[in-house]
């Protein structure tokens, strides 16, 4: 970690006195007062592909694939990229989440190394900062930004689950916010913006190509600007 990031971090923490960061055998989980209610990803246990997400990414190009993950949040998205043979940079900007997922780095070296199955999957690497200012930045430029704001958006009304706390503390944001990393990313120098969407939801911004659609989630696909 970082010391920009580690710095971010304590003082996210020192704001939010009832998180607390337990580190354990397993990695790292998440507790407030009421208990542990966030465990670590196993990168064992994610389901490989995500076939509808990974055809999103992939389009007519097969092949392992260079993807940013924009808005890498625990990583569940970045680790079945990874489970499909791409490369992916998971950027986050919240000092929670970029811990958590820094761990999921290390627990994914220690999967490769006890199980040869592993052999074919892609890398995975972590970046604290905000994808606005980052994607200009990336070089050489990637094949596929990934946009995934749905987990920082809270669902109102009944309950959320036992991370409704979680959601409630992290940043909310807003539509313009993704319209912008939008745009920031098509004129990144990558192929195709994909973006996850509920399924019954608008979308972000105008201009979508084509989608692909499952039971309660769809991912749209935008074309870059060249």
């Amino acid at each position: 970690m970082t010391a920009s990031a580690h710095d971010a971090l304590v003082r996210w923490l020192d704001h939010h006195p009832t998180v607390q960061v337990l580190e354990g055998t397993n990695g790292l989980s998440v507790a407030d007062r009421q208990g542990v209610v966030h465990k670590p990803v196993d990168p064992l246990q994610v389901r490989p592909g995500r076939s509808l997400l990974h055809r999103a990414v992939q389009g007519k190009h097969p092949g392992t694939s260079r993807i940013v993950d924009t808005t890498a949040g625990f990583g569940r998205d970045a680790l079945a990229l990874v489970q499909a043979g791409h490369n992916v940079l998971a950027v986050e900007r919240h000092p929670l989440m970029h811990a958590l997922l820094l761990d999921l780095v290390e627990r994914l070296a220690s999967a490769r190394t006890g199980a040869p199955i592993t052999a074919e999957w892609g890398t995975l690497d972590v970046v604290f900062g905000d994808a606005n200012n980052l994607l200009s930045h990336l070089d050489p430029p990637f094949d596929v930004a990934y946009l995934d704001p749905m987990y920082r958006t809270p669902r109102r009304g009944k309950s959320r689950g036992p991370l409704q706390w979680l959601d409630d503390i992290l940043e909310d944001e807003a539509s313009e916010e993704g319209t912008a990393l939008l745009q920031r990313a098509q004129s990144s120098g990558v192929r195709r913006v994909v973006v996850k969407r509920p399924l019954k939801a608008p979308a972000v911004a105008s201009g979508v190509s084509g989608s692909i659609k499952g039971r309660t989630t769809r991912y749209d696909i935008y074309a870059a600007h060249r």
